[in-house]
């Protein structure tokens, strides 16, 4: 089926509520390199008076990443005419693309993405950083993942604190949470479980981000 999404809004939180003009962005026409997904969107932004935010798109071949940008953040947004703005690799393993639910981060002047690279949808996935100075145009960091592909890390929840990145990987395995710490995006150390119980398994985890002195 086709995916699209929304912005709902909160003051504490915890209790939210949707938007009425949801989806704000949605799915390509026929042919389009994202006709039946628009997902995970990532790092909203303001850059240059209007705001930007990366997603994921599929047509029945491959997942890409694509740009869109608004005047106001509940839009409307406007897809970028550069899509994908981040492309996979034939026969590399990224050949398929995908975003993770994270912040965009401005580090010395350039903006910095973390991204989901897999040999083909779920198989093999690995975790890259590709930067940009106009979230347009990008290029990878390194020729390795950050973030080696035998986590077979599937999302990624990171927070910015005075120590620098601390991130919540979600793998395959659901029991195998972990925490990941970084100063500066690329070079990565694994840290203790997670103990995150819930009555169901609990899929891609948003971004943890303080609400009255407390990490929600």
């Amino acid at each position: 089926g086709r995916e699209a999404f929304g912005i709902a809004t909160s003051r504490d939180g915890i209790t939210w509520e949707k938007l009425t003009d949801n989806p704000i962005l949605s799915t390509g026409g026929e042919g389009a390199w994202d006709e039946v997904v628009a997902k995970l969107p990532a790092g909203v932004i303001k850059y240059r008076s209007r705001y930007h935010l990366l997603y994921s798109g599929r047509n029945s071949q491959t997942k890409q990443i694509g740009l869109a940008t608004a005047e106001a953040i509940t839009g409307p947004w406007i897809k970028s005419d550069h899509n994908p703005v981040l492309t996979g690799r034939e026969g590399e393993w990224d050949n398929v693309l995908s975003t993770h639910p994270s912040p965009l981060f401005e580090i010395q002047g350039r903006y910095h993405l973390l991204f989901r690279g897999m040999e083909r949808r779920y198989f093999l996935q690995g975790l890259w950083v590709a930067v940009s100075k106009d979230l347009v145009h990008w290029e990878r960091l390194s020729p390795h993942p950050v973030i080696p592909v035998e986590e077979e890390i599937a999302s990624l929840a990171l927070a910015r604190d005075e120590k620098g990145f601390v991130a919540i990987s979600q793998p395959m395995d659901l029991e195998k949470l972990a925490y990941w710490m970084s100063d500066d995006l690329q070079s990565w150390t694994k840290g203790p479980p997670v103990i995150f119980k819930a009555s169901i398994a609990a899929e891609t985890l948003s971004n943890p981000f303080l609400c009255g002195g407390r990490w929600t």
